[in-house]
């Protein structure tokens, strides 16, 4: 018997390298490339820390269609923020954090404060892993229809839309096509989509 164990286990790495790991993070797939050494052209990355909020700061900008091919993404620009003390429940540095994002977010969007931006949260509420999306969603301040019913209370703020677009397990319907569907009616500048990805 202790063989027949022996083998299923060798069965089981053969299979496992047989297939590639899939990561949707720009970050992993860079450190993939240092790893062999590989200098990936058209694509361009800058790392920053910042000691004392303890945050690692990597953005890579995929510039030409070479270097979308090599990375295996579209040209764009890709941020990943590592923030290991975020699992401690401190509020003040969970803030912090949070305000470090948004200065990302308005960089990217550069938007003029008029312009509305919808935010959608991807993910199923149900299950705990994938709830951030839809808590995100649920804890945005939307403020489209009030900017729409007492500009002179609410004129100051940005129009915000929020959703909630659910999965297709529990709607039948692709999240994609709800925020499309959406999209097409309430035109935003913008759309930021907020989703767990593997957590």
């Amino acid at each position: 018997k202790i063989p027949r164990v022996h083998n299923r286990y060798r069965r089981r790495d053969r299979m496992q390298a047989n297939y590639r790991i899939r990561t949707d993070l720009a970050l992993e797939t860079k450190e993939r490339f240092e790893e062999d050494n590989v200098e990936i052209s058209g694509v361009v990355i800058e790392e920053s820390y910042d000691e004392e909020k303890d945050i690692q700061t990597t953005l890579v900008r995929i510039e030409t269609e070479k270097g979308a091919k090599a990375m295996g993404k579209p040209q764009g620009i890709y941020i990943t923020m590592e923030a290991p003390n975020m699992s401690v429940p401190d509020q003040d540095y969970h803030r912090e954090i949070s305000k470090e994002l948004a200065r990302h977010l308005r960089k990217l969007a550069s938007l003029d404060k008029e312009k509305s931006v919808l935010v959608v949260g991807l993910g199923n509420r149900a299950i705990t892993p994938d709830a951030v999306g839809p808590k995100a969603a649920d804890r945005t301040l939307v403020t489209r229809h009030l900017i729409a019913m007492a500009p002179e209370h609410f004129g100051g703020f940005r129009p915000v839309a929020a959703l909630a677009a659910g999965v297709l397990g529990t709607t039948g319907v692709e999240s994609g096509e709800i925020v499309k569907a959406v999209a097409d009616k309430i035109a935003p500048r913008a759309i930021i989509a907020v989703d767990a990805l593997a957590a």
